[in-house]
């Protein structure tokens, strides 16, 4: 309902936002909302007692975890395609769905494309790698789009300079690129309508736990 980030919120807090949310979101939509993205993807090792709550909550997935090295969020050692993800052994687990990447090998880590500031600050063959690396290696690329990032006539908020660079910067662009990323061979898709495709993926995994994640090398698979 604020949309502030998780640690902020805590568990308490959260739990009661988030089902406050979900019901105003399925009286207005008359649709069940059976997925969740963080404010930020401020769901991380800090505050993986929220998988706990969304679990609790019936949620059928989480979108929040970006598998990238960030100042403000991530999870680098997370896998780039569909995972289970549980607060800590013996916890129920929840399928995650985690945004667009692209493989750095140079760096040995992940960069961020699947939409938002990415999509709008970085040139359209970012996101176009990631999408190719994605179908190459049979997996669901999530991209993530906000309403107000393809209309230029919004009010302007009284931002930092760095703020406001991150968020308008691209704005009057953001409607064209998407139309031509909408023309590449991908075959786009709703992530409701994808699930039992990303639980496939999920299944083929061991079951990824939050708070021990520096420990987890995402090297070995399900059996």
């Amino acid at each position: 309902m604020s949309h502030d980030r998780l640690e902020r919120l805590g568990p308490q807090a959260f739990r009661r936002q988030v089902l406050d949310a979900r019901h105003l979101l399925e009286d207005q939509a008359a649709a069940p909302v059976v997925g969740f993205r963080a404010p930020s993807f401020s769901l991380g090792q800090a505050t993986a007692w929220a998988v706990d709550v969304l679990c609790e909550a019936g949620f059928e997935y989480d979108a929040s975890i970006y598998p990238v090295r960030h100042p403000w969020y991530g999870v680098r050692s997370a896998p780039a395609g569909p995972f289970r993800v549980r607060a800590a052994a013996g916890r129920p687990s929840l399928l995650e769905v985690p945004p667009l990447t692209w493989s750095l090998p140079r760096c040995r880590g992940r960069m961020a494309v699947g939409g938002g500031g990415h999509f709008r600050l970085l040139p359209l063959w970012f996101v176009s790698r990631g999408l190719a690396e994605a179908m190459a290696e049979d997996r669901p690329a999530v991209l993530y789009f906000h309403p107000w990032e393809f209309d230029p006539g919004m009010p302007g908020l009284p931002l930092r300079l760095d703020r406001r660079l991150r968020t308008y910067v691209g704005v009057r662009s953001a409607a064209g690129k998407l139309e031509r990323l909408l023309k590449s061979p991908a075959r786009f898709s709703t992530i409701e309508s994808e699930l039992a495709a990303c639980r496939r993926h999920a299944d083929q995994r061991p079951v990824f736990n939050l708070e021990s994640a520096s420990q987890w090398t995402g090297t070995r698979r399900a059996a």
